[in-house]
């Protein structure tokens, strides 16, 4: 009868067939999650430059737009402006009121190259737009 020598508080990893499985998948699964990630990581900079040009030239027609309601000659004093995933662009522009002065930051979205303000619509309206 041979007796196998382990170091102290070290065991035999079961080898029943489920345990082997088990581990098979654990290991998998350790492996495929970081590929799935940067498989998605790909494809959403795939999608970006794909949407990058025709979005570009809706901000391009909505500044147009912009300019032309605000009545300003000068260009717009924008704040942070940005595209959701739906393809709607939103932002903050600074417009000149009726007596020359800027009016305060005023929230704003695209909707078929036009400006939709938040003041112009209300709080509750806006929000849903």
């Amino acid at each position: 009868m041979a007796v196998r020598a382990n170091a102290l508080g070290s065991y035999e990893p079961p080898t029943a067939p489920g345990w082997v499985w088990f581990r098979r998948l654990v290991v998998g699964l350790l492996i495929a999650a970081p590929l799935l990630f940067a498989a998605h990581l790909v494809k959403d900079r795939f999608d970006r430059a794909a949407a990058k040009p025709g979005l570009q030239a809706e901000w391009a027609a909505l500044n147009r737009a912009l300019a032309a309601k605000l009545r300003q000659g000068a260009p717009l004093e924008l704040g942070q402006v940005w595209a959701t995933h739906g393809r709607k662009i939103c932002g903050l522009v600074n417009g000149k009121g009726s007596f020359g002065g800027k009016t305060g930051m005023v929230r704003f979205y695209g909707v078929g190259g036009a400006p939709v303000f938040q003041r112009q619509i209300g709080e509750v309206a806006f929000a849903k737009g």
